[in-house]
């Protein structure tokens, strides 16, 4: 199903834009999500692969990656008004947009992913 989502997308972003490169690596990030397919972690019989502290740590990272996101965008979208209101310009290039979205999209992961190493850590170091 994944697949087939991915294929569409990456097919219709072809014809659209007549881009072949991008319509590659939208098809990849569709497979994306599959990796918790893949990469799950094995447990035998009585393990258990996730408990109530992993769940804890997800959603404490995950509020972190959210809040993280949510400045990078406030702040991607008040700079340039801040610094366009003392230019006296009033438009930003379409460009501009794109860039905001991967700086949001790193500042969420960055965030989350900082936020599990030190939160496992955190428990790791306890007795």
């Amino acid at each position: 199903m994944v697949f087939a989502v991915a294929l569409l997308s990456s097919l219709g972003f072809y014809l659209a834009t007549g881009s072949r490169g991008a319509a590659g690596f939208l098809g990849l990030a569709g497979l994306a999500g599959l990796a918790g397919a893949i990469f799950r972690r094995k447990t035998g019989p009585g393990e258990v692969a996730f408990d109530e502290r992993d769940r804890a740590i997800a959603e404490k990272a995950g509020f972190r990656g959210a809040m993280a996101a949510y400045g990078a965008v406030v702040l991607g979208c008040m700079g340039p008004w801040f610094i366009c209101m003392f230019s006296r310009e009033d438009k930003i290039s379409v460009y501009y947009l794109p860039i905001l979205v991967v700086f949001a999209m790193i500042a969420l992961e960055g965030v989350r992913s900082a936020t599990i190493i030190l939160l496992y850590g955190r428990e790791a170091d306890r007795p």
